[in-house]
């Protein structure tokens, strides 16, 4: 998940890997130190610009306020999903983890 921060404008980058049907916060990085950091986190090395922290967090879900002003979009492995633009301003969008049977979505069960 990544986005530009409201007071920094820079952009900050959280991320997930699923385990056991949540969403775990395995790593940040940011900029600079400011609002809203994480206390909990353990600053990785790195020299790309950025401070990374590892983390250790479960959600069983992540409610995101989605604007356009900060670009909110969700990134994968193979694409970026711009959130901002499938939603209106500063709705709230909740990510969770499902097991999908694949002929359910084909029939339109699920979606």
């Amino acid at each position: 998940m990544k986005w530009i921060h409201s007071v920094e404008k820079e952009e900050w980058v959280e991320v997930y890997k699923i385990n056991e049907n949540k969403l775990s916060l395995i790593e940040t990085y940011f900029k600079t130190f400011g609002a809203g950091v994480p206390a909990q986190g353990e600053v990785i090395p790195s020299s790309d610009g950025y401070i990374h922290m590892k983390m250790d967090v479960s959600y069983k879900e992540l409610n995101i306020a989605v604007s356009e002003n900060v670009k909110t979009t969700l990134s994968t492995d193979k694409k970026d999903v711009h959130l901002y633009k499938l939603t209106e301003n500063y709705n709230n969008v909740v990510l969770t983890v499902k097991e999908l049977f694949i002929w359910k979505v084909w029939e339109g069960e699920i979606l």
